[in-house]
């Protein structure tokens, strides 16, 4: 963890040993990704999609492919890289920070997938919750399947959380930034997040209106033009546009010629509990208005962060 320049300057003639402290702020950007249904975060995982496969008698496929494309006459061939988003959409969101401390958090993902966000948004606007909701359907099956489609079409295209879960293992990238920079993406976040709370804008597959891409396009833009923007083919609807793991794997890339990034892996099986309190403090800071001192403590600072 890169952590504050400090120096120190004489204020008064040097027999008296005197000196002033400065603290240099640092600011940082960092940037989680939850793709692990492929080889990129599991070496092993072709080995285990066989095991799978059989176990299941199902097929498997991973989610982030390498096919190999030529021309017709078969003078040009390529690898393009592919992500298979029915087989595991994966996931993307940013954090930043100010010296130590978390300051802002930016996950977005659609409201009717996630029960946690979506109880708190029933609540606050004193809708019924998911148990009245099944009472008043147990007598009706056909409006039973009829509420699960919706549900089902609310996770293409619906009401949007900028809370949206994190539950699997994450790979975090931590980028240093100007001070700059960091105000321009915060001004960036809190523009979204307001717009997502005040309903202007839905999750929206069709138009790439998702994780990847709001943190990558809307968020981060053009205030860092030489970080990678993620893009690669997406099978479902044959076109390239920003996904999580193609923008994971130009990260690594990326990381390979910038000696201001540094990757952690938080793995959420063991760490899931301090995890949720992390992202919990970050939204209570913001509700609150706290200083950024009192914002919680960056978890790449715990000792559960990996290199």
């Amino acid at each position: 963890m890169i952590t504050p320049i400090i120096t120190k300057s004489k204020t008064q003639p040097i027999e008296n040993n005197s000196y002033t402290i400065h603290a240099e702020d640092a600011y940082f950007l960092v940037l989680g990704f939850e793709v692990n249904k492929s080889p990129l975060t599991n070496p092993n995982f072709e080995e285990e999609m066989k095991q799978n496969q059989e176990e299941d008698n199902k097929p498997q496929q991973s989610a982030y492919q390498r096919i190999s494309i030529e021309d017709d006459e078969g003078h040009f061939e390529t690898d393009m890289p592919v992500h298979q988003v029915l087989s595991d959409p994966g996931h993307a969101f940013m954090y930043l920070v100010k010296n130590l401390n978390a300051t802002i958090f930016l996950s977005v993902g659609p409201l009717a997938n996630d029960a946690e966000r979506l109880a708190e948004y029933r609540k606050t606007y004193q809708l019924p919750d998911q148990e009245q909701i099944n009472q008043m359907l147990a007598p009706y099956p056909a409006a039973q399947v009829g509420y699960g489609l919706g549900q089902d079409f609310n996770r293409a295209y619906g009401i949007a959380t900028a809370d949206y879960r994190i539950s699997e293992k994450v790979t975090l990238f931590q980028l240093k930034i100007t001070e700059a920079q960091y105000e321009a993406i915060y001004k960036n976040v809190v523009r979204i997040r307001n717009v997502i709370e005040q309903r202007e804008q839905y999750y929206n597959i069709a138009n790439n209106y998702t994780c990847a891409k709001v943190v990558r396009d809307d968020a981060i833009g053009n205030i860092l033009p030489d970080l990678p923007w993620g893009r690669s083919a997406v099978m479902t609807g044959h076109i390239h546009a920003i996904n999580p793991y193609a923008f994971y794997d130009q990260m690594q890339e990326y990381k390979k010629k910038s000696k201001f990034i540094q990757e952690f892996i938080i793995d959420l099986d063991d760490q899931q509990t301090q995890w949720n309190k992390f992202i919990h403090a970050i939204k209570d800071g913001n509700k609150k208005n706290l200083l950024f001192q009192n914002m919680p403590k960056d978890i790449i600072l715990e000792k559960g962060a990996k290199k």
